[in-house]
């Protein structure tokens, strides 16, 4: 595991961020194994498929890496092709706040605070999945990212 979190203060404004990661990891990348490559992912169901699937081996496509389709209930897919490498390192927060100078606020605050927040920024992975914390099937949600405006005010 990795983290690396710093905060830089300068005049009333401040700056935080938080860097964080996992190394030595592998995953079974779930999505591509249901939606990309079965029977189930292709047509039944009226799911969506991977983009992937339009380059699958067929006869008249021999020279691709993704397999032909398979039956989605056979245990055929359980190979190691669905399992990729999962080392991630991502910036899970920033912000960036500004504290009102107290003879702008003295009069109805004691203290004052502006600040705009962004989490889960960005992931640098080599996994083709939704996200690298978000174990489990097609069905799960990766993390989101917010934007936050915030004011912190004492009376």
């Amino acid at each position: 595991m990795l983290g690396l979190t710093n905060s830089i203060k300068y005049k009333g404004i401040d700056f935080n961020f938080n860097f964080y990661g996992m190394f030595d990891r592998i995953m079974q990348n779930s999505t591509r194994m249901d939606y990309g490559l079965t029977s189930d992912g292709i047509a039944q169901y009226s799911y969506n498929a991977l983009r992937s699937i339009k380059n699958r081996w067929m006869p008249n496509n021999p020279s691709t890496v993704n397999p032909s389709a398979y039956y989605g209930w056979s245990t055929y897919g359980y190979g190691d092709y669905f399992y990729e490498k999962a080392w991630f390192i991502r910036l899970q927060n920033i912000s960036l706040g500004y504290t009102i100078p107290n003879n702008l606020v003295s009069k109805i605050f004691s203290d004052a605070r502006i600040h705009f927040d962004v989490n889960n920024v960005f992931v640098i992975i080599p996994y083709s999945g939704l996200d690298p914390e978000t174990e489990g099937y097609a069905a799960a949600y990766p993390n989101a990212r917010t934007f936050t405006l915030g004011f912190d005010l004492k009376f």
